[in-house]
């Protein structure tokens, strides 16, 4: 007879367990989607499965899966046997992603004006504050994307936000080197002070317009850069 397990004996547990796979591939994701957006990977750079899996102390298939999961938000693309690399958008991709996202910017921002309160508005008003000061070319970028994310969260409408976030992520990089120039930066940051006027001013029709022109005025200021 098969001794069953009774209430005095015990399983050995390990003291630590290993990670999750979905959980280690979430990580994996995160830090390449980091290295990417930050310019540690450049467009067109080769993505290696075991050199990467190296370098974050992980097995290959994690990063598979990572690399899998990047590629249908278009940071990466694969190529028939040649592996995957970082995205490289032509230009009229990138225009193309600009227009979608004026769109979604007006949007939002006029939603945002029919229900704007003081506590909702603070936060904004507060980040406009922040650029104005600002004198850091990549610390201006990165509360430019904060404010845009505070945006849409304050505007309450999920699916846009997913939707201007994936847009985001395709065009990134023409958005960062369109602010690097002082001039281009005090220009953007009036044109947030711009917008916030109408938000708070409950105008909705003036609130999209302005936020559609603003992304749109992003759109020359990196037209202006490609033309040198």
């Amino acid at each position: 007879m098969t001794k069953g397990v009774g209430a005095r004996d015990t399983v050995p547990v390990p003291d630590t367990l290993p990670p999750p796979r979905r959980a280690l591939t979430d990580v994996v994701r995160s830090s390449l989607e980091a290295r990417i957006l930050n310019g540690s990977l450049p467009p067109g750079t080769r993505l290696n499965e075991a050199a990467l899996a190296a370098d974050l102390g992980v097995s290959r298939g994690p990063v598979r899966e990572a690399l899998r999961a990047l590629e249908q938000t278009g940071l990466v693309e694969g190529e028939v046997h040649r592996g995957m690399r970082v995205r490289v958008l032509e230009a009229e991709d990138v225009a193309e992603v600009y227009d979608m996202r004026a769109l979604l910017n007006g949007f939002a921002c006029a939603r945002l004006a029919l229900r704007a309160t003081p506590a909702l508005l603070a936060p904004l008003h507060g980040f406009v504050v922040a650029m104005e000061a600002e004198t850091d070319a990549e610390a201006y970028y990165t509360l430019n994307l904060d404010f845009h994310a505070a945006i849409f969260a304050a505007a309450g409408h999920r699916r846009v936000a997913a939707a201007y976030d994936a847009a985001l992520r395709e065009g990134w990089r023409a958005r960062r080197e369109s602010l690097v120039a002082v001039g281009n930066r005090q220009d953007s940051n009036a044109e947030h002070a711009a917008c916030m006027a109408a938000i708070a001013a409950g105008d909705a029709a003036e609130a999209r317009r302005l936020g559609e022109d603003h992304v749109l005025a992003g759109k020359r200021r990196w037209l202006a850069l490609l033309a040198g």
